[in-house]
């Protein structure tokens, strides 16, 4: 279960300096939110403002 937050935390470090296009940069940022998000998750804490979730359901898990 660490490994997802350890692996956000290493792809934010490692991050590329350039990225070829806005395209690109967003699904870097956006996969490595998604190991955040699956990282909390597990530890049944709402992500990002904290709490318990209110719903399984991800179209409602951000709102």
């Amino acid at each position: 279960m660490r490994g997802y937050l350890s692996q956000a935390l290493t792809d934010l470090e490692n991050r590329p300096a350039n990225f070829p296009s806005l395209r690109a940069a967003t699904v870097y940022y956006h996969h490595t939110e998604l190991l955040a998000h699956a990282f909390f998750q597990e530890l049944n804490i709402r992500y990002p403002e904290g709490g318990a979730p209110t719903s399984d359901d991800l179209a409602t898990y951000y709102t």
